[in-house]
């Protein structure tokens, strides 16, 4: 036997003889049935304590690598493979834990699995019960598309021109002037304020932004690696420069308030002051049943904004009304 323990080692002699032992059984130097040396034998050539060996051995029999016939010896067992297989594998949790994105609260990993269920009513994503859905239509419409070669590559890097054009002249309703070339067209306003986060923001800046807000977005910003740091009504405190004002002035979710014009162009000024950009998540904009006060990017004269609109709750509630029209339905919506 050539490999002997080293006093000098930072590990201990228990340690290295056990690692060793091991080494052996992974290798296939000791398959399965293996019988090893004596106690005797293994201290006496190892150079150690018989009982540095009746440790060794006691360890990898608890954890089932190792076996003892009563009068005849130790053995490798017969699950040792497998114990020594999970061993290697990655401890997957351990990683997720140390990843960049953090794993939902167990609040809201109940209510994600609650969601899937077909008996509870979602409120909180504002989905269409699925009757309402007019999957029939859709179906009609995409078997009238002509697609052709161009249509299913891949886009432009910013998204369809025609469709920024479109979001362009739609903007203009709202008084914000935003050329197509400066319109980017993403998968949702989550996306949007990731790419926020990961494009514009070193690593570590702060979101200021008022309580209540919506979870999903904080989620997102923690994810990103960002300090939250929420702002009471009144508080002026803008203490850090590597930061921006995150908002959702219009329907905020989950409170449902409407910032008055007042208030906005009171933030707009104190985030000016503060040499603050605002992300202004404008997604329930079009659902109120009053004309709202101006968006903070109409106000914006000095490019100080960026604006997130979206498109998927307004065409869900004209679906909800279309649907529920046809039905002869008494319909009550209510923003959230």
């Amino acid at each position: 036997m050539n490999w002997k323990p080293k006093r000098s080692d930072s590990k201990t002699l228990f340690t290295q003889i056990h690692d060793w032992v091991l080494n052996h059984i992974e290798s296939g130097d000791w398959p399965i049935s293996t019988k090893l040396p004596s106690q005797r034998q293994l201290a006496r050539d190892l150079g150690v304590n018989r009982s540095t060996i009746v440790q060794v051995f006691e360890e990898l029999k608890a954890k089932g690598v190792l076996e003892t016939t009563h009068g005849g010896g130790t053995f490798v067992s017969s699950n040792g493979w497998e114990l020594l297989l999970a061993r290697k594998q990655p401890n997957w949790n351990a990683h997720m834990k140390n990843s960049l994105y953090t794993p939902n609260v167990e609040t809201i990993q109940l209510i994600n699995e609650f969601e899937q269920k077909s008996e509870v009513l979602r409120l909180g994503t504002g989905e269409l019960s699925p009757e309402l859905l007019p999957a029939k239509e859709l179906r009609v419409s995409l078997s009238k598309m002509d697609l052709t070669e161009e249509n299913i590559r891949y886009s432009s890097p910013k998204g369809s021109a025609q469709l920024r054009k479109a979001v362009a002249s739609y903007l203009a309703q709202k008084g914000i002037s935003a050329a197509p070339e400066n319109i980017l067209i993403v998968s949702g306003a989550l996306q949007a304020l990731q790419l926020i986060s990961f494009g514009l923001l070193a690593q570590r800046s702060t979101v200021y932004y008022s309580p209540p807000s919506y979870v999903e977005s904080i989620q997102s910003f923690q994810a990103a690696g960002m300090q939250l740091v929420p702002l009471e009504e009144g508080d002026r405190n803008f203490a850090k420069k590597n930061a921006f004002f995150y908002t959702i002035p219009t329907l905020n979710n989950p409170s449902g308030t409407i910032m008055s014009e007042k208030e906005r162009s009171v933030l707009m000024q104190r985030c000016i002051q503060a040499q603050i950009p605002i992300v202004e998540d404008d997604v329930y904009g079009d659902l109120t049943f009053i004309k709202p006060p101006p968006t903070l990017k109409a106000m914006d004269t000095s490019g100080q904004i960026v604006y997130v609109g979206g498109m998927s709750k307004t065409i869900s509630l004209v679906c909800e009304l279309v649907g529920s029209l046809h039905q002869n339905q008494l319909l009550i919506v209510l923003p959230i």
